[in-house]
């Protein structure tokens, strides 16, 4: 599994693969990164986005506990879209 992300003071952006395997492993790793450390995640504002032809979308939400956000938006001032 290939996890990449970026961090910005207390924001985590986590790219990896569409799969409900990959997902998992991340959301474990969250709770990993709380139980030793003692910082929290807030659930509320955790988002999911998907590339174009993902099939699975409600499945892969469902399975995380989240919402799904959409494309394009801004980060940071930074336009973030699925189109290059």
């Amino acid at each position: 599994m290939c996890i990449t992300h970026l961090l910005f003071a207390d924001d985590l952006l986590i790219f990896s693969k569409g799969d409900l395997s990959s997902l998992k492993k991340i959301d474990r790793i969250l709770e990993l990164l709380v139980e030793n450390t003692g910082l929290s995640i807030n659930r509320e504002k955790r988002k999911i986005f998907f590339g174009k032809g993902c099939l699975k979308k409600e499945k892969l939400k469902n399975a995380v506990g989240m919402a799904e956000g959409r494309l394009p938006m801004k980060y940071l001032g930074i336009p973030l879209s699925i189109n290059s």
